[in-house]
């Protein structure tokens, strides 16, 4: 893909609407077929949230491979449910209260990055 970066932001994907018995490994397996995953996170809906329908993002190796997925797997039926797909909002912030005054931004950075890649921490 050329001098494209690996698994940016940009190839995440949100999949919605799966049914409850969806798994991780039927998602990689479904969406494995149009790229290398780095990650595949299934999220279950809180019981209060009013919805039973669950939710999952993936991230892909290349920004072209998950538009294809993403072109050629939305509204397709996974498990008897029609599957919804958008892409998954790149720029969230996170806020962390009750923090330790001895917490720096670095310590703050060097903490959250073991999940990925921080853009930005900055302590209040």
């Amino acid at each position: 893909m050329g001098d494209e970066k690996k698994f940016t932001p940009k190839a995440r994907l949100f999949v919605g609407n799966l049914s409850s018995d969806v798994t991780e490994e039927d998602l990689r397996r479904e969406f494995g077929r149009y790229g290398e995953i780095s990650e595949c996170m299934l999220q279950q809906p809180k019981e209060d949230a009013g919805s039973r329908a669950h939710f999952a993002f993936i991230k892909f190796d290349y920004r072209a491979n998950a538009e294809r997925a993403k072109r050629e797997l939305h509204g397709k039926s996974l498990k008897s449910r029609e599957i919804d797909i958008r892409w998954a909002h790149s720029n969230s912030t996170l806020w962390v209260g009750d923090l330790s005054p001895a917490v720096t931004n670095e310590l703050l950075r060097e903490a959250f990055a073991q999940w990925g890649e921080v853009e930005r921490a900055v302590v209040v």
